[in-house]
């Protein structure tokens, strides 16, 4: 039977196993973090070892001392290990690989087998017990298994961890700077204790004052957990800022793979659910090829050379076709006039067009996700709804490309686009002709109505006219009562008609029908390019179409009047056909 007998040189080791027991049950609360369950291993060692030499130090007899010292030392070749997880984890956001732990375990636990068989006293040779007052101590002599085998593996995977967490020490933010500090503190103290003993350096050359030394890792550990906030800051840093983002994040790995993603992620789409995680991309998204296919494209090809660059920040815009929806807080940028069927700009005047919902737009930000050794781990996608930015970038647009009364194209827009038809059909040889229109009498309204009736009157015809209009053909605005037409490909013969039904259907347009104290009427001024020369300009053609627009209303109003091209006699030139 195994006796015991108290000693003062346990005290500091029961605080130091105190302290670990604690940390232990902290690391045991996170253990959901990758890093927590390492801790967790590397914590449990140390109470091994720290428990075991208590006990070894209060036992009565060589053969206990020994049977206590083995359990010991299977602690003290296991804690370098999970360490070393530790630091590597802590540092490079992943572990070792599985042929580096199989190694490092392999040599551990040959090195026990070692320890426990003692082969012609490799490890021990002729151990003893040694009394230094209240210390009765094992002297276990040691051989050349413990120089050359447990020394060497103990102290330079210790090392290795403590490197590691010193570089990541000098390149991290002020926290984590504290942070690893203290953990480097804390693991280079119980080697600088094992140091001294090992080399014969203590005032009790066979107490380890490694075990003593523990209690005082054991705060700077406590320091790192409880007010560096060691495994609480990943999982805060997810709750209270990615959990709450008004954008939503996807976390994608490298096969493309759903991992993570944010509720409002799940708002966005609907697709998003518990069960969906680990599912393809692709399959999640096969209802909503657009979608589907950006986040394949972002996660396509991820350990290629250089993806990890190529992909930092690159973003999509996508229209999210399930929602019709506009924009949450903005009602009125989702509620857009609605786009005729006839040419580019034509739209037509706001009191008389229905309104339509735009659909939600949503911008797609990729970026790789690496760990700090530069491993491709996979993806996050910030979803970003942009329907409020879109529908006012559209609206800006809109006021800037046309006319805010009538719906028509502004002038400048209009001319732009003119100059643009004028040499398109200069290189085809195509045809071209240019309608310039007059309200007849506008004046007299606005002085006799007032202006808002104007107003009215003009919207009232810009709607009929575009009415008569072919799909491809332009309407602008040009001054308060003028407006110009322009009919690509199409020669003088083609255009009459279209200037006639023009001319013919004013007076339908009127908003007061046949109520009103005037007949609505308009002149038009027409020219037609007909020989597609290179040096004929809109401008030109313009002035022709003034020519012909100055002709009708002094012959009468209430006509069209073709003018000749710029360096052209035709016969009905300056002729009404009306």
């Amino acid at each position: 039977m195994t006796h015991y007998h108290y000693t003062p040189f346990i005290i500091p080791l029961v605080v130091s196993a105190l302290f670990g027991a604690a940390m232990l049950f902290v690391a045991w609360r996170n253990r959901a973090e990758p890093v927590a369950l390492w801790f967790a291993a590397t914590v449990a060692a140390l109470l091994v070892w720290t428990v075991g030499y208590a006990f070894e130090l209060m036992a009565v007899g060589l053969h206990a001392k020994i049977v206590w010292a083995d359990l010991e030392y299977a602690a003290t070749i296991a804690l370098p290990l999970f360490w070393l997880q530790v630091a590597v984890i802590y540092t490079r956001r992943r572990g070792l690989s599985r042929i580096v732990w199989a190694g490092l375990s392999a040599a551990g636990c040959a090195l026990y087998l070692g320890i426990v068989v003692n082969p012609y006293g490799s490890f021990r040779g002729h151990p003893t017990v040694v009394t230094h007052g209240a210390l009765s101590a094992l002297h276990p002599d040691y051989g050349p298994l413990w120089s050359l085998g447990w020394v060497p593996l103990e102290y330079s995977v210790l090392l290795v961890a403590a490197l590691l967490l010193v570089r990541t020490m000098t390149h991290a933010h002020s926290i984590h700077v504290r942070q690893s500090l203290a953990l480097v503190v804390a693991s280079i103290l119980p080697l600088a204790g094992g140091t001294a003993y090992a080399l014969r350096l203590s005032p009790w050359p066979d107490y380890n004052p490694a075990m003593a030394v523990l209690s005082i890792s054991g705060l700077l550990m406590a320091y790192a957990l409880f007010s560096c906030r060691l495994f609480d800051l990943a999982p805060l840093a997810r709750d209270a800022v990615i959990e709450h983002l008004a954008d939503g994040v996807m976390v994608l790995d490298v096969q493309g793979r759903l991992r993570d993603f944010n509720p409002a992620a799940a708002l966005s789409f609907p697709e998003l659910e518990k069960d969906c995680i680990g599912k393809p991309i692709a399959e999640l998204f096969a209802a909503r090829p657009d979608i589907g296919a950006v986040l394949h494209e972002a996660a396509r090809g991820l350990t290629e050379t250089g993806q990890r660059e190529r992909l930092s920040g690159r973003s999509w815009d996508v229209e999210s076709a399930a929602s019709g929806a506009p924009a949450a807080g903005a009602p009125a940028a989702g509620a857009v006039p609605a786009v005729g069927s006839h040419a580019a700009g034509a739209g037509a005047a706001k009191d008389a067009e229905p309104l339509v919902r735009r659909p939600h737009v949503l911008n797609l930000r990729a970026t790789t996700v690496a760990s700090g050794a530069g491993t491709v781990l996979g993806l996050a996608v910030v979803v970003c709804d942009v329907t409020e930015r879109v529908a006012l970038l559209d609206d800006a647009l809109r006021l800037a490309t046309t006319d805010g009364l009538t719906g028509v194209l502004a002038r400048r827009r209009f001319t732009e686009l003119a100059e643009l038809e004028v040499a398109r059909a200069a290189a085809r040889g195509a045809p071209l002709t240019v309608l310039l229109l007059d309200l007849d009498r506008l004046s007299v309204v606005n002085d006799t109505h007032g202006h808002v009736a104007g107003d009215r009157l003009l919207s009232a015809v810009a709607v009929g006219w575009q009415n008569q209009l072919r799909e491809g053909d332009l309407m602008g605005r040009l001054g308060s009562d003028e407006f110009c037409v322009l009919l690509p490909a199409t020669d003088s013969n083609e255009a009459r008609p279209i200037a006639e039904r023009l001319r013919s259907s004013t007076p339908q347009c009127s908003p007061w029908g046949e109520g009103a104290p005037w007949r609505c009427t308009v002149s038009i001024g027409m020219v037609t390019a007909r020989h597609s020369r290179l040096d004929d300009r809109f401008g030109e053609l313009l002035d022709a179409a003034d020519r012909g627009l100055y002709v009708a209303k002094e012959g009468g109003r209430d006509r069209v009047v073709v003018a000749s091209a710029p360096g052209e006699r035709v016969p009905f030139a300056g002729a009404a056909i009306t």
